[in-house]
């Protein structure tokens, strides 16, 4: 009866043991899980921060490159408004001088 009772605490401790160690490891494996999910998220975190980065400073090149072509725009635009002045210039006294030759 003894050595009954002792086999079954002994079984029972080993039992016992056998849960403690299912779940540390389980516990253990959640760990890394977690650990893994933690790593993935600040990756991810970083890339998107990255991806932001490189958007603004496109954005911002564009916005550059618009103003750029807009000057260029304006500078053509007032360029052309000059030379047909020039020209209205040069027709009113092409005029003038025809109008003095005829009267001559």
């Amino acid at each position: 009866e003894a050595v009954r009772r002792r086999d079954r605490l002994i079984a029972a401790q080993i039992r016992e043991r056998s849960k403690q160690e299912r779940q540390r490891a389980m516990q253990q494996a959640q760990q890394r899980v977690k650990e893994r999910w933690e790593a993935e998220r600040v990756n991810a975190i970083e890339r998107l921060s990255r991806l932001v980065k490189q958007r603004r400073a496109q954005v911002g090149r564009a916005y550059r490159d618009a103003d750029q072509l807009l000057d260029g725009l304006a500078d053509a635009a007032r360029s052309v408004q000059q030379d047909r002045r020039q020209q209205a210039r040069d027709q009113k006294e092409r005029t003038v001088d025809a109008a003095g030759k005829e009267a001559e």
